[in-house]
């Protein structure tokens, strides 16, 4: 009986939702700091209204027959961006009477909002098309000076706020870019020379600090951990390369959930607690999982996974005392949206998220979060039986055996590479050798090489090669540099081969409209890479591209 092999490769990707939560961030949950006002939209309601907690008790509905997308809180305010994008309020939450009493920054019939960020006193919004980033000044602003906005140059992806400053990351190049009101020495402009060279995905902002995740899924946090301390030392930890989803960043500590479990990681401050360790001080958190979580100055709250309730912890055994909450963790707003509901078809890229009719009570579909994840490696079948072994030719000599492991080696890496490259040209390379090159490889293995023993065979995985960002090397002609060597020294065929599909993905992802190969260029450029490998390479030009 000939064995059946199934290499499965599991590939997720980083889009423009937001993932991030803090000060000044756009989320289904807010935090206002200065008057400690916790905010939520409410989940499985005909709309999607804000419910607010302060002071032991349920504020008043507000505007209950609206249905909001996301909301943001600052100092002393909030706002709420409508779910049509076309308009935001803004509450003032030191007048509990203010909260009947909307403020409406924003209103256009024709051009949709998104990311609003509130900061100190200051609000920021993007437009949803365009990219460009108008700022207002909130309640008891800076005595009436208006918040720069930065100039409609810049094209943005995101944006963030915080005191007294904001940042973002541009469209084109991925980097990023912060603006504010403390002049020359002023925190703004020490986080983006600090950004300077860095690509980001995700971004984030605290009080006098700002972290992301970088195009690879790594961690990374500059500025500084609080007003007065220069050092820069944020503390962040070691190995965090795609280990975290969401974050939230306070005045002097960041929280960050993790990706394989969604448990809860804080460093900075009085906060360096690991609710995955054994050394937790507050047990309550341990164990649970989180959808999302949201900082205030000094105590995070997070949505739990479990049934979407809010549960807030702060930096000492006191907080809540200080912030006039209950004692009990649990703030009774009820179910809270762990996302936005959107339209049915914006979810195509990485699904909808379980019982989102339900949670948008019919209205539109709470996507699913993109990740960077790294492949996961597979367990290889088991050996195959004595009398199927005994008829397979598996006593060639052993040079041989090492050169066809070696050039298989080879060809699972071509395959790999594409992985780390782009989302499209990684999949289609992925499909079609895993339709037309995996079954010949894969044919080899079995028939060509010696089978293992049944103790070798039960802890026996695929060597999966770790992604990179390797679009750079690829255009200047290094791919040499990102191969790995453990295989050894390729032949010229195997390296043909290779750039071949490298620049094919390089070029899948960078370049745009007629520029970009379309299936049948791909398709042609496969042929010849698997050609290059089988010793008969046919003609390849990078005009054919």
């Amino acid at each position: 009986m000939t064995p059946t092999i199934t290499l499965i490769f599991i590939f997720t990707f980083i889009f423009t939702i937001t993932t991030v939560n803090s000060l000044g961030i756009a989320s289904t949950t807010a935090i206002t700091y200065n008057t400690s006002t916790i905010c939520g939209i409410v989940a499985g309601k005909p709309h999607q209204y804000i419910q607010c907690y302060q002071n032991k008790k349920l504020i008043p509905l507000i505007l209950p027959n609206v249905s909001f997308k996301s909301i943001s809180g600052g100092r002393s305010f909030f706002c709420g961006l409508r779910s049509n994008g076309l308009s935001f309020y803004c509450w003032d939450t030191r007048n509990p009477k203010s909260f009947l009493e909307p403020r409406r920054l924003y209103h256009s019939e024709n051009v949709q909002l998104s990311d609003v960020a509130v900061g100190d006193d200051q609000v920021c919004a993007r437009e949803l098309h365009s990219g460009v980033v108008r700022c207002w000044r909130g309640y008891g602003g800076n005595n009436g000076v208006e918040f720069p906005s930065p100039d409609q140059s810049f094209r943005f992806r995101t944006v963030t706020c915080g005191y007294g400053f904001c940042c973002g990351i541009l469209k084109v190049s991925n980097r990023v870019f912060c603006w504010g009101e403390n002049g020359e020495n002023g925190v703004e402009n020490l986080i983006q020379k600090q950004f300077e060279n860095l690509s980001m995905s995700t971004l984030v902002s605290g009080v006098s600090h700002v972290c992301g995740l970088n195009l690879n899924g790594d961690l990374i946090c500059k500025g500084k951990n609080n007003n007065d301390d220069d050092s820069g030392k944020l503390n962040v930890p070691s190995n965090s390369g795609s280990v975290f989803s969401h974050l939230a960043l306070g005045e002097n500590f960041t929280c960050a959930i993790r990706i394989k479990n969604g448990f809860i990681q804080c460093w900075g401050g009085d906060f360096g607690i690991d609710f995955d360790s054994d050394n937790v001080h507050n047990h309550v958190m341990k164990g649970v999982s989180f959808e999302s979580i949201v900082a205030g100055l000094d105590f995070v709250c997070g949505l739990t996974t479990k049934d979407l309730s809010l549960i807030c912890w702060g930096n000492n055994p006191n907080w809540h005392t200080k912030h006039h909450l209950k004692s009990d963790v649990y703030v009774p707003l009820g179910m809270i949206l762990p996302g936005p509901c959107v339209k049915n078809d914006s979810c195509r890229f990485c699904g909808v998220y379980p019982n989102s009719d339900f949670l948008c009570h019919g209205f539109g579909n709470i996507c699913n979060q993109c990740r960077i994840e790294l492949p996961v490696a597979m367990r290889l079948p088991p050996t195959i039986s004595s009398s199927s072994s005994s008829s397979s030719p598996n006593n060639q000599p052993s040079s041989d055996n090492n050169e066809e492991k070696r050039s298989r080696g080879w060809k699972l890496k071509m395959f790999l590479i594409i992985g780390s490259v782009g989302a499209f040209a990684g999949l289609c390379t992925i499909l079609y050798f895993v339709m037309i090159g995996g079954r010949r490889l894969l044919k080899a293995k079995i028939d060509n090489s010696v089978q293992p023993t049944s103790s070798e065979s039960d802890n026996a995985y695929v060597d999966i090669a770790p992604m990179q960002n390797v679009g750079g090397k690829i255009g200047t002609g290094e791919v040499w540099n990102l191969l790995d060597h453990r295989v050894g020294i390729p032949e010229v065929n195997e390296v043909e081969s290779v750039e071949i599909m490298a620049y094919t993905a390089m070029h899948c992802v960078n370049l745009e409209g007629k520029e970009r190969p379309n299936m049948v260029d791909i398709v042609a450029n496969l042929e010849r890479a698997l050609a290059y490998l089988e010793g008969s390479p046919s003609s390849f030009s990078m005009s054919s591209l």
